[in-house]
């Protein structure tokens, strides 16, 4: 009996080792930054993918918390949001927050976790990834601008506007 328990606990063992480098290694390679955070909102855990959004070496975000790498303003705004949703122990999704990057440029980040909860029930943090979404701001501001330029273009004109769709109208070919 002793033998086939011993071989069972080493085939778990591996098992258990296998699922944990998977989990890493897909951790590690996303494009997101995957991170942990005690009950305290200190990160446990920080992911390679917060170099690149940040700027910051996983090992130098660890301890420190979220707001810490917000503008003043935002810091205050986001953890007002956050202490609610903390407080009721919800998940969240799709949080904009505004950070700053190690270099000083602002970073939008759209930040998504679920609390992570002991066997007891017990509220031990949170988990989560954040993504950079600045990109896709300022192409939405950009369009934003654009069509007001468009729009206060048109609403001021007195004289009359078409468009045609050249295909449909032979004349304008």
């Amino acid at each position: 009996h002793r033998e086939n328990l011993e071989r069972l606990v080493a085939e778990r063992t591996g098992q258990l080792q296998a699922s944990e480098e998977r989990y890493r290694s897909l951790v590690e390679t996303a494009f997101d930054w995957v991170w942990e955070m005690d009950a305290q909102g200190r990160y446990t855990y920080a992911s390679p993918g917060v170099l690149d959004l940040l700027g910051h070496r996983p090992a130098d975000v660890l301890g420190r918390t979220p707001f810490d790498f917000m503008p003043a303003a935002e810091a205050r705004r986001v953890k007002s949001l956050f202490e609610q949703i903390a407080a009721k122990r919800q998940p969240f999704a799709m949080l904009e927050n505004t950070n700053r990057h190690r270099d000083g440029h602002e970073v939008i980040l759209e930040t998504s976790g679920t609390p992570i909860l002991s066997t007891a029930g017990e509220f031990l943090g949170y988990r989560g990834m954040d993504r950079d979404i600045t990109e896709r701001r300022q192409a939405e501001a950009a369009v934003r601008e654009s069509a007001m330029k468009y729009r206060t273009l048109f609403e001021g004109s007195r004289d009359a506007i078409i468009t045609a769709d050249p295909e449909t109208y032979d004349f304008l070919s």
